[in-house]
């Protein structure tokens, strides 16, 4: 189901003329459907053995914190349109990701 709305979504943006912010609220509104940061610790601690899961939780909070941090420099870097589209990507990107390749999903 959720497949032919991203299709829908990605064919009403028109690549030749800017984007209008709203479809960033619109991948972002889609992006709730699978919690990506909750199946990450999931997988962490099926994954790690005991004794390194301190260390896993914890690059894996500070890559995530870092991110947030890095991410509002990307507007001094790329235009509007440009952010869009990389943020959109990584969105479908990691849908693809959690589909595909995590067990939980």
């Amino acid at each position: 189901m959720f497949f032919p709305i991203v299709i829908f979504v990605l064919i009403q943006i028109p690549l030749s003329t800017p984007i209008h912010p709203n479809w960033f609220f619109v991948s972002e509104s889609l992006s709730g459907i699978v919690n990506f940061y909750s199946i990450g610790f999931t997988q962490l601690s099926d994954l790690m053995p005991p004794k390194h899961r301190a260390a896993a939780y914890g690059i894996y909070v500070g890559s995530f914190m870092g991110a947030l941090a890095v991410a509002p420099f990307l507007a001094t870097l790329m235009s509007h349109f440009a952010i869009s589209i990389l943020a959109c990507g990584i969105k479908l990107l990691a849908l693809l990701i959690a589909v595909f390749f995590l067990p939980e999903t």
